[in-house]
Formats: structure tokens, C-alpha cells, sequence
């Protein structure tokens, strides 16, 4: 077929593999491969809660952050009690290889089980 454009499983995803994906309060979160398929794929994600968003905002400063610019990372394992799992979500593949929500996360990448958030509110 002429002009289609091909599209494939680039970075070789399994189902089960961790993925980071955005959530709300411009933060990130891991979601797990739940299906491949020749069109793309579909996935859960770890959301976190309210709760969640306010005790590690609050913990961060008072480790230091400030209120209007600052960080925090969160152990979702250590804190399941403050997450959901989302619906199923599906992807297609990206034309392109770059794409973060299409690369696996390994237990040695920093962001791997962890929930992130950073703010800047003094703009």
C-alpha cells in the first residue's frame, strides 16, 4: 500500500515491562505492558492518589524543596495504599524510536517503581 507508514515494536517491548508515563500535577509514574499487538500496545498505570501528591509535596519541603519550585520522588511499592491502577490504555507504535512511553524501564533506572513530580510555581 502506498503511503502508509510502517510502524513496529522498535524497542522490542514484552508484555510485563515497566514503562514511564505522565499523570497529573506535570508528574510520572510506571505503567506495566499489558498487551502487544501489531497496531500498538495497551497498558496499565500506577495513579496516585491526592493524598499521595500532598504527603510527598509536604515531606519534600520539609526536607528543603520550596513550596514554589522543587521535586520529589516517591517508592510506589513502599506506598501502594496511595495509588490505583488505571483503566487499560493503548498506544500505537511510534514511527520513531524516542518515544518514552515505548521503552522499558530496567530495576536499575532511577525512575523505575517510582512516582515523580517537579514544580515550578514561581513563574
Amino acid at each position: 500500500m502506498v503511503g502508509k507508514k510502517e510502524r513496529c515494536n522498535w524497542n522490542n517491548l514484552k508484555v510485563g515491562d515497566m514503562i514511564r508515563c505522565g499523570v497529573s500535577h506535570g508528574g510520572y509514574s510506571v505503567g506495566q505492558v499489558t498487551k502487544l499487538t501489531d497496531a500498538g500496545f495497551s497498558y496499565v498505570v500506577w495513579l496516585p492518589t491526592e493524598d499521595a501528591y500532598y504527603i510527598a509535596t509536604n515531606k519534600a519541603i520539609a526536607e528543603g524543596e520550596h513550596y514554589l519550585v522543587g521535586k520529589f520522588k516517591m517508592s510506589i511499592a513502599d506506598n501502594l495504599h496511595l495509588f490505583t491502577i488505571s483503566k487499560t490504555k493503548s498506544e500505537r507504535w511510534d514511527k520513531q524510536q524516542t518515544d518514552y512511553r515505548q521503552l522499558a524501564l530496567t530495576p536499575t533506572d532511577s525512575r523505575y517503581g517510582i512516582y515523580s513530580v517537579e514544580w515550578d510555581h514561581g513563574r
